[in-house]
């Protein structure tokens, strides 16, 4: 959120006339805002012209209203810069001149900045960063954009050909262009960075082999990497010259190995398991495993289901918590902690926070812990409408069998998988009746996304158990709900995601949080150890509930209560016959179908080479690419190894720069692939389905047409 009284907009452009543009000043002026108008000559002493803050003559034309590209003419000045990461320049220029990568300078209004294909073969990003930021509303902190979540960034999507972003006043402010000293510049391949033939990049195949870094030298690392961000600093704002600049980097250098040597606490073991405690009467036992020099994370006893462990996780959270608020810890230091069934993901800044003092403060955290056996915890019943094996899952399976894996025991049916996967003679009657009779306790959220609950049935015995899919889907319906192991989870946007897939619900995130149970500071619906009861209800029903509940003319259930933890360790006693008979059960038809599951990768992997060596047949038969090394050909190629997920475009079709030509599917991500130039599609080489490698040729534009 923005600071009360400081405008998140600091100038409104106002593309319009008469009593409309003077009202859009008058709120302007009341919110402190700059005003822009645009008027042509016939308007010149119109009052909206006069009581703007600025106004700019478009000429004559009236038509000048519509255009796009003469209206950025009239934006600000602003010093940018341009980086790579992993060593992926792009072809860049500045009114048709090429300008430097690692170096800043001034973009003029009205001035062109392009930037083309990546130079190479080398990484797939580059950073446009601009002095002071893009000015666009802050969301929950960020002004990063999750496209997924359609939050956040410019208007929560991906930027389109003619969006204008704007810019902080500062823009052009309080910096001077200049290149990166040498010294200073990071480096990418050679030494032992650089692989076989003297390549810099990674392929499928390749041997990848890791140096191991002690604790000590990430230290060293990490003290001498912020030495070279405050030189980087000082000489692009002008601070100090680039010697002086350069002279203090080294000093901080050398003064950051020496601190590395020498830590307030000697520095723990550098391996993954690098401190254990063994259990005891009332204490579960706990490892503390090193995640890089940024984590570390804690792990409660033996790994099982067990929700005391995950009690003790939230009492670890909330101790820590108090530590650093109270000064028991250096500011800063510690980050975040992270949650999960029986294991606390610690995220400290190595800098501020030694290893060796982190782990003496988690032992300490542990000595007060209170007894979990007796603890009573504030908890909420959430009473849910769930349509059950319904249109929307059948699409996203549907999809799945057609773009991912045809076949598989989970298919084409996932609750009838479940059925067969849990060995329940009453097959997806007995799933529903299952899924409707528990009460879900919420152990984690955003297991996948968004405040996703990650949820156990309280009653044991109705934990039906499944594997995920393999691979994973590329798309499941926000709302759906899923079972992946013995957790549920409800998926919060439309998104990736391997749970076997049984219904669907209420959208559990609201952006905005403007109405029901959300709020602009927690848009997300459920909290831990709340306990999730779902109601049947059907398609049409579910479709109603949902539009009231985002639009808040629907309300649900909440009920405050508790999850006493004694009680909940009797329960689960007093059914342990019932549940050694269930697991049992369990076991047998799991055992079945993860065979049936062997067999099916197996024929699926013969199916795949079959594919791949008539795909190979079939691009020896093509024409040779060299064809396309023409003026006014341009490739259009594959930015990284993926999956032809759709092709948009034929030979023939007239396309226009930013038009999506294909999609393709990585990661459980789907990409689109833009087009860079207007022109005419020549060639396309991208075959649906298939597997589309880094550097690959996917199709190929004519723009000698477009030119003439």
């Amino acid at each position: 959120m923005a600071t009360p009284g400081e405008p998140v907009v600091h100038r409104v452009l106002i593309a319009n006339r008469g009593e409309i543009a003077r009202r859009v000043i008058r709120s302007c002026v009341k919110l402190g805002v700059e005003t822009v108008s645009i008027f042509t000559t016939v308007d010149a002493l119109a009052p909206h012209v006069r009581e703007a803050t600025r106004a700019v003559c478009l000429g004559d034309n009236p038509r000048e209203y519509t255009n796009a590209a003469r209206l950025v003419q009239e934006g600000p000045d602003a010093t940018v810069a341009l980086r790579h990461k992993r060593g992926a320049p792009f072809a860049a220029t500045l009114d048709g001149e090429p300008v430097a990568w690692l170096s800043s300078f001034r973009v003029a209004a009205g001035q062109v900045l392009a930037v083309g294909q990546i130079i190479g073969s080398v990484g797939v990003r580059g950073y446009l960063a601009v002095r002071g930021g893009v000015e666009v509303p802050p969301y929950l902190g960020s002004r990063s954009t999750f496209p997924g979540g359609k939050f956040g960034g410019y208007q929560g999507r991906y930027l389109r050909v003619g969006d204008s972003l704007p810019l902080s006043k500062t823009a052009d402010q309080g910096a001077e262009p200049t290149t990166l000293p040498a010294e200073l510049a990071p480096a990418f391949g050679g030494g032992g960075e650089c692989l076989a033939g003297g390549r810099t990049d990674v392929r499928p195949d390749d041997t990848v082999l890791f140096q191991r870094l002690t604790l000590a030298d990430a230290l060293a690392a990490r003290l001498a990497t912020d030495a070279a961000v405050a030189a980087v600093r000082s000489v692009a704002v002008g601070a100090a010259p680039e010697a002086e600049a350069l002279a203090a980097y080294r000093t901080a250098v050398a003064a950051a190995a020496a601190a590395a040597a020498a830590p307030d606490l000697p520095l723990p073991p550098s391996r993954a398991l690098t401190l254990e405690l063994p259990p005891k009467e009332g204490f579960p036992g706990a490892q503390y495993r090193l995640a890089g020099d940024r984590y570390v994370q804690v792990e409660y006893g033996p790994m099982e289901l067990d929700v005391r462990l995950r009690v003790r996780v939230h009492c670890l959270q909330a101790i820590l918590k108090e530590m650093a608020a109270a000064g028991e810890l250096p500011a800063g230091g510690l980050v975040e902690t992270s949650p999960g069934v029986r294991s606390c993901m610690v995220e400290y800044d190595i800098a501020l926070l030694s290893p060796g003092r982190l782990l003496q403060a988690l032992e300490l955290a542990e000595s007060r812990i209170p007894d979990v056996s007796s603890m009573v915890l504030p908890s909420r019943v959430v009473h849910l409408p769930m349509a059950f094996d319904e249109r929307w899952t059948r699409e996203a399976i549907a999809k799945y069998m057609k773009s991912v894996r045809p076949t598989a025991p989970y298919l084409p049916d996932n609750i009838a998988y479940i059925a067969e996967n849990n060995g329940l003679a009453g097959g997806k009657d007995e799933v529903r009746d299952t899924i409707f009779s528990a009460s879900y306790l919420v152990l984690g959220l955003g297991d996948v996304y968004l405040g996703a609950p990650c949820a156990v049935p309280l009653d044991p015995r109705h934990r039906l158990v499944t594997t995920k899919m393999n691979p994973a889907r590329t798309f499941t319906a926000e709302g759906t709900v899923g079972i992946g192991g013995s957790y549920m989870c409800v998926y919060p946007m439309d998104s990736p995601g391997g749970y076997q897939l049984v219904g669907r619900t209420l959208p559990i995130w609201n952006t905005f949080g403007r109405c029901g149970p959300f709020s602009p500071a927690k848009p997300w619906l459920l909290e831990f150890f709340d306990q999730v009861r779902y109601y049947l209800v059907s398609e049409s029903e579910l479709e109603t509930m949902r539009a009231g509940f985002a639009s808040g003319q629907f309300d649900i259930e909440i009920t405050p209560t508790t999850f006493d933890v004694a009680a909940y360790t009797a329960m689960v006693a007093g059914l342990e016959v019932e549940t050694t008979a269930l697991k049992a059960q369990q076991r047998t038809a799991m055992d079945k179908m993860l065979l049936a599951e062997a067999d099916s990768l197996a024929e699926l992997a013969a199916a795949g080479l079959d594919a791949a060596a008539a795909a190979a047949g079939a691009a020896d038969d093509e024409d040779d690419e060299s064809v396309y090394d023409k003026p006014g050909y341009v490739k259009v190629v594959a930015a990284f190894s993926a999956n032809v997920w759709e092709v948009r475009v034929e030979v023939g079709q007239a396309v226009a720069a930013g038009d999506t030509l294909l999609v393709l599917e990585a990661m459980k991500m789907e990409t689109p692939v833009a087009a860079p130039v207007a022109g005419r599609v020549l060639a396309v080489r991208a075959k649906l389905s298939t597997l589309a490698p880094s550097g690959m040729t996917l199709l190929v534009i004519d723009t000698n047409e477009q030119e003439a």
